[in-house]
């Protein structure tokens, strides 16, 4: 199943990673816009979880939820289990080690730059990384977060509320300043209303691409 949208195929995952990562470019009077690899981690988290929040709430409408998602072939239910699995695999050597979202994309984004040392990210973090270069990894990061979400629901669920539950605000702060959440205070909230957020994201995204898949999604109510 190839997973890049053409351009008269819109794709959710595509649009987002555009949208998030354009939002924190800079801009040069000269040359051409980047942004930092700081700004990663918040990035690619957040759309890494979102993108496991609707797999995990349309496992049981996997084809639809893909062909909106990243297919541009339309995807069987075979497909659609071989592209969970396979995504998969660059997450579950990281599970049983970190127990949170956010230390566990950390971790990914830390192999995958072959950094080194516990503050790696205050060294690698004023780098500048081309847009469309930040675009695909934020879009991989969505590919494995759908992945997951739809493959592991339970322990996607087991993760997210060790993420959400109520840490020391000092805690949160550290991570707050680092870029690795983009909120300074702690939100407490279940995952029943991100998951909400996540699919009204969607359903709009629907409304004006997809709208004959709104049904089998599930998301006309």
């Amino acid at each position: 199943m190839t997973t890049q949208g053409k351009p008269e195929e819109p794709k959710f995952a595509v649009s987002m990673a555009h949208y998030w990562v354009r939002r924190e470019a800079k801009k040069p009077l000269l040359g051409k816009p980047y942004i930092l690899f700081g700004k990663m981690p918040q990035i690619c988290g957040h759309l890494f979880e979102q993108s496991a929040l609707l797999g995990r709430a349309l496992s049981s409408a996997r084809v639809p939820f893909l062909t909106v998602f990243c297919a541009t072939e339309e995807p069987t239910e075979e497909t659609a289990t071989s592209f969970a699995r396979r995504v998969l695999e660059d997450v579950s050597p990281y599970l049983e080690l970190e127990d949170s979202i956010h230390a566990l994309v950390l971790a990914m984004l830390k192999d995958r730059v072959h950094a080194e040392g516990d503050f790696w990210l205050l060294r690698r973090g004023p780098t500048k990384m081309p847009i469309e270069a930040a675009v695909t990894l934020a879009y991989e990061y969505q590919l494995m977060g759908a992945g997951f979400g739809m493959q592991l629901p339970h322990r996607f669920e087991a993760l997210f509320n060790s993420t959400h539950e109520r840490k020391n605000p000092e805690d949160w702060q550290t991570a707050f300043q680092l870029g690795i959440v983009d909120t300074a205070e702690q939100r407490d909230e279940s995952l029943e209303v991100w998951e909400r957020g996540a699919l009204e994201l969607l359903t709009e995204f629907c409304k004006e691409s997809y709208p004959q898949l709104i049904q089998p999604l599930g998301l006309a109510g």
